[in-house]
């Protein structure tokens, strides 16, 4: 048993074309991943060179560890540039 096709008339098809551009526009892009948890007030932030930064940028931005830098900060209580530089 065969299926009737169904045809679309040019006001439908336009309708859903309408729709269609509409739902686009409402779809906003996600945020970034590490922006997101940057940008959190709980997080520690220090001063390195001048710019103001959370512990696990300056890390990520350093190549070291963040649990490193954060206990030579918070825990030891070192100069943020020396604990960076370290």
């Amino acid at each position: 048993m065969e299926v009737p096709q169904q045809r679309v008339g040019q006001q439908e098809a336009g309708s859903l074309a309408s729709h269609c551009s509409r739902m686009e526009r409402r779809v906003s892009p996600k945020p970034n991943y590490l922006e997101a948890v940057n940008n959190k007030t709980n997080n520690h932030r220090i001063m390195v060179n001048g710019k103001s930064m959370t512990i696990a940028q300056a890390a990520r931005l350093n190549g070291m560890p963040y649990k490193k830098l954060w206990k030579r900060i918070v825990i030891l209580g070192w100069p943020v540039e020396t604990a960076v530089a370290a």
